[in-house]
């Protein structure tokens, strides 16, 4: 078998664990603690909302398009951390991936320089169509009009995945499947990256009906994120960014670490 076909059937794996786990929570959520948001995210809500947006830095930012110089200054921080990352230079055959790209605006202001080429993973059209100008199609590998959802990358692709004011549009079980897919899309030594809104610990998740998506807390994503079998390597707070507002939270993902097994003769001890 090939380390492809491996990670294949791995992929497969985990999102028939995850899904297991899904299906068997919802299983045991009579006792009232599912949270209900949860189950009023709607994929075609959401994309008639996003179908009736410019496609502009000013529609994709939800009319807080002056604040992309701010978010984009603070994201370049949070990747000079990497020290893959940190000479901030984009190395030949690199290949990273911008998640809920909009028209491309992370791709061309934050992921080109790291990466030779980026694809773009976008469920509206309108917004995919545009990005070939704006992120300029000769920097662009391939564009993929799509929802998380249904995004099934390929083994060994990318060497940089990064998923920002996307995810709440994902429940639970879709959000820990979608990302154990992206972890075995990774090359060797490859980076997968989070940037979000996080509500206050008291609220777990917050609804916006408006976009049918979901803000969830901190200790929410963690939760998700070890279902995912990830851990939380680096994060970092957004700055800059008006009062009033939700707080916005980096997150560097990596596989947790087995926990040890002890051997017979350990047991006992």
């Amino acid at each position: 078998m090939s380390s492809a076909e491996a990670k294949e059937e791995r992929t497969d794996e985990i999102e028939a664990q995850t899904g297991g786990a899904a299906r068997a929570k919802r299983l045991r959520v009579d006792d009232g603690s599912r949270d209900e948001n949860q189950d009023k995210i709607d994929y075609t809500k959401a994309g008639l909302y996003w179908d009736n947006v410019d496609a502009t830095i000013d529609g994709v930012l939800g009319g807080f398009g002056y604040l992309t110089d701010v978010d984009l200054k603070d994201s370049h921080a949070f990747f000079e951390r990497q020290p893959a990352l940190a000479d901030r230079t984009p190395r030949p055959g690199t290949l990273a991936c911008d998640c809920g790209a909009g028209i491309g605006r992370v791709a061309k202001g934050l992921l080109l320089d790291y990466c030779e080429k980026v694809d773009i993973v976008e469920q509206c059209k309108k917004y995919t169509d545009a990005s070939w100008k704006y992120v300029g199609k000769e920097h662009i590998r391939e564009v993929l009009t799509l929802g998380l959802q249904d995004f099934k990358p390929r083994p060994d692709t990318y060497d940089l995945i990064w998923v920002q004011w996307v995810i709440g549009h994902l429940p639970d079980e879709a959000l820990v499947a979608f990302l154990g897919r992206c972890v075995a899309s990774l090359k060797p030594g490859g980076l997968i990256g989070l940037k979000e809104n996080n509500c206050k610990p008291e609220q777990k998740t917050v609804l916006d009906d408006e976009d049918s998506s979901i803000t969830r807390s901190d200790a929410e994503f963690r939760r998700l994120f070890a279902q995912a079998g990830l851990t939380v390597s680096h994060e970092a707070l957004q700055t800059g960014f008006p009062q009033g507002m939700f707080a916005i939270r980096m997150y560097w993902l990596a596989p947790a670490e087995p926990e040890p097994v002890a051997s017979e003769g350990e047991e006992g001890k």
